[in-house]
């Protein structure tokens, strides 16, 4: 699919902001559900799937529709008023693939280059163990709260990996397919969000080829492969920001608010 017909398929934002709304009533049936389940039911990651919803953030050379952190929030907000666990896993596997634009070309063309409607989960603090091999890396580790892994084809594992200046070790994000990790189903029963399915990810010697790992401090500035936006300062400054999403909390909806207020004035988009 080229960039072009990309953008002539995608949706209007308001379109896009009514798939969000036209969810609410289904997973508000299954919010019970979601919640005793310790995770997000299959037939609403399904449904968030046929939405397209996750395509928000997604680079437009993979038929993205790069609509902006604003329209994000609007989602997320909208899904949140009846579960909130449901609203954070799909806001991440929305904001992943913002994060997987900003791995080098090859990674993402293993990312969507034969499916657009992968999903990515992920345990961002880097406390995996990467042994530097011939091409990249042995990873191995357990990385905890890795929300919305059980819908996931792909996980965001943090590890400490010497690509810094001089070959220092810096934190950094690598890129594991499923087929390379296991979900430990017994490590996430909390009290509240028990539904976002934030199982430790199990990973052991699995390799890391170096395109599959980028530093933090990269990913803040880095060429926007595929993007028409190559420029998203206020996205990349906040984006950490965007995960205190609780929108049934009075405290949260304002910060929310707050976030979006701030992004479409940057952006030059009317209040």
């Amino acid at each position: 699919m080229s960039i072009a017909t990309a953008f002539a398929e995608a949706p209007t934002y308001e379109d896009l902001i009514a798939r969000g709304h036209a969810l609410v009533p289904d997973f508000a049936d299954r919010a019970a559900r979601c919640e005793s389940d310790c995770r997000v039911p299959d037939e609403s990651v399904e449904q968030f799937r046929e939405t397209g919803l996750h395509k928000t953030l997604l680079p437009a050379a993979y038929g993205g529709y790069e609509m902006g952190f604003s329209a994000l929030l609007e989602t997320s907000f909208s899904i949140g008023k009846v579960c909130a666990s449901s609203a954070w896993v799909c806001g991440l596997y929305m904001v992943h693939n913002w994060l997987g634009g900003l791995f080098p070309k090859k990674a993402q063309d293993e990312l969507w280059g034969r499916d657009s409607d992968t999903f990515i989960s992920g345990s961002y603090a880097p406390i995996g163990k990467a042994t530097s091999v011939e091409g990249g890396y042995l990873l191995s580790g357990r990385f905890p709260f890795s929300s919305g892994s059980p819908g996931a084809a792909w996980n965001l594992c943090g590890a400490m990996l010497p690509i810094g200046p001089e070959g220092r070790p810096v934190p950094a994000f690598t890129l594991v397919p499923k087929a390379d990790y296991k979900i430990d189903w017994e490590s996430w029963r909390p009290v509240g969000l028990g539904g976002t399915g934030s199982f430790d990810v199990i990973v052991e010697n699995a390799f890391v080829p170096d395109y599959r790992g980028s530093a933090i401090f990269r990913c803040r500035r880095q060429h926007r492969t595929g993007r028409r936006i190559e420029q998203e300062p206020t996205l990349s400054r906040i984006i950490v920001d965007w995960g205190g999403l609780c929108p049934r909390d009075a405290r949260s909806r304002g910060r929310l608010w707050l976030i979006g207020t701030v992004y479409r004035r940057e952006q030059g988009a009317p209040d």
